[in-house]
């Protein structure tokens, strides 16, 4: 015989209201770990901006080498572009071992000089 379900309300609400304390619990974890990002980013901030104060002549220098290196860049994105436009698509296995070769050429050098970009960018006066 069919018989009514029941809810009991104080069930429902206890779930919610651990589930509630839960999902608070993880964002206060989440506040703390973001105020600690805040603050190592200030910390990166006036490290940067003592050290440019410190080496104003360096620091242009480094925002003259960020914009030459930044064309150098793309340069080279530009060759790992049309290397990849170039790849036959005819023979997939073929297609892979000259995409993994292109990874293997380029991969290191575009990470390296990605890297070196960004310092230099970083202690740039402008």
């Amino acid at each position: 015989m069919n018989q009514p379900i029941q809810v009991h309300r104080s069930d429902g609400n206890n779930e919610a209201i651990l589930l509630l304390r839960s999902i608070l619990d993880k964002q206060t974890e989440q506040n703390a770990l973001l105020a600690a990002m805040v603050k190592r980013q200030s910390e990166n901030v006036r490290s940067n901006a003592q050290w440019k104060k410190e080496h104003p002549e360096l620091s242009k220098r480094c925002h003259v080498a960020a914009e030459r290196a930044s064309v150098l860049m793309n340069s080279l994105l530009d060759e790992l572009i049309t290397k990849l436009e170039d790849l036959d698509e005819a023979e997939e296995w073929e297609a892979n071992f000259e995409l993994f070769e292109l990874i293997d050429t380029y991969g290191p050098r575009f990470q390296q000089f990605s890297m070196i970009l960004q310092s230099i960018a970083q202690l740039s006066t402008e």
